[in-house]
């Protein structure tokens, strides 16, 4: 399952991300694919909210894997090493 994520819903209210998120997991997926091309810049509760998602999805048994990661955004997963939680290769 794919799920895009823009700037918008990303660094908005963090309740309406996590509804966003969790909408995707109502279909049962066997794996997920985050797609962050429309994002450059997020804020730190949003990279929060994504590793809550990431966490959910590990404890029901769900792949993760995360693409389009700017090379900037990618620098600062990285720098807190979150880069394999949110399954970025």
């Amino acid at each position: 399952m794919l799920i895009k994520v823009d700037y918008e819903i990303l660094n908005g209210d963090h309740e309406a991300l996590r509804t966003y998120l969790n909408s995707y997991l109502e279909g049962n997926p066997s794996s997920v694919i985050l797609d962050l091309d429309e994002v450059q810049v997020l804020t730190s509760v949003a990279l929060g909210s994504l590793v809550a998602f990431a966490n959910r999805l590990t404890v029901q048994g769900v792949s993760l894997e995360t693409i389009n990661v700017s090379p900037k955004l990618l620098e600062i997963i990285k720098l807190v090493s979150l880069d394999q939680s949110l399954g970025i290769r």
